[in-house]
């Protein structure tokens, strides 16, 4: 992966020699915020940004959507377009695991159906738990 540093002012254009043979993932450090609003970032692989965006909205969208609801907050189009993400997700599932418990969690749940087995009542912060280690196991990590 090749690194350029650029500025805001810096067009986005490169020498033939900079982009070998595989230019589907290059690497640019730059120092501007994602319209996600995400944290200062300081690199950038254009898909990865659009894939944490579609996250962070659909997040925000059903965080706002089950502030409201008391009974079921998984019956909302945000959370099914995180489930619908599927394995894109997982990272940043897992990011907001490692910042506590989460009903976040039961979104893994569906991606990787029939990898966990309840039987009877579980604490949110045990299922977070147990699915952090499923996830280590796997090779996943922020």
């Amino acid at each position: 992966m090749s690194d350029f540093n650029i500025n805001q002012s810096t067009p986005f254009s490169f020498k033939d020699d900079e982009l070998k043979e595989d230019f589907s993932r290059v690497s640019v450090k730059i120092g501007l915020t994602t319209s996600c609003g995400s944290d200062r970032v300081t690199t950038l692989d254009t898909r990865s940004s659009q894939v944490e965006c579609e996250f962070v909205s659909n997040l925000a969208g059903w965080q706002r959507d089950s502030s409201f609801m008391s009974v079921n907050n998984f019956a909302s189009s945000y959370f099914d377009a995180i489930v619908d993400m599927k394995e894109d997700a997982v990272p940043f599932i897992f990011r907001e695991l490692e910042k506590g418990p989460t009903p976040l969690v039961h979104a893994l749940d569906k991606i990787y159906e029939g990898e966990m087995e309840y039987k009877g009542y579980l604490p949110l912060d045990f299922v977070c738990k147990v699915w952090l280690e499923i996830l280590k196991k796997k090779g996943i990590n922020v």
